[in-house]
């Protein structure tokens, strides 16, 4: 259920994920290919990795993760209705934005 409510959960974190053991596989095939035992990973590498796989996480990815949790860039008509009548009590003095 928290996949279908979270955006994270709907592709975001598996992008991610997916990017970080790309990059696992790539260091223990390469070891394996030049014939010398599986490689072991230190933190610093694993933390260098993580980095390139949330970078290489897209903003469209993101984007689409968040609509397909319902999300969207447009706002309804009673969001605009709230803001509206947000705006309006503050212009009237009846809500003081600093408090």
């Amino acid at each position: 259920m928290t996949s279908k409510l979270q955006p994270l959960d709907q592709g975001i974190i598996l992008s991610f994920k997916v990017g970080y053991r790309v990059q696992i596989a790539r260091i223990l095939l390469d070891s394996i290919g030049e014939g010398k035992p599986c490689a072991s990973i230190n933190i610093l590498q694993s933390m260098r990795m993580a980095n390139y796989a949330w970078r290489n996480v897209t903003e469209t990815t993101i984007k689409n993760c968040f609509i397909k949790a319902g999300f969207s860039e447009n706002k309804t008509s009673s969001e605009t209705e709230a803001i509206g009548f947000i705006k309006h009590s503050i212009r009237e003095g009846e809500i003081n934005p600093e408090q």
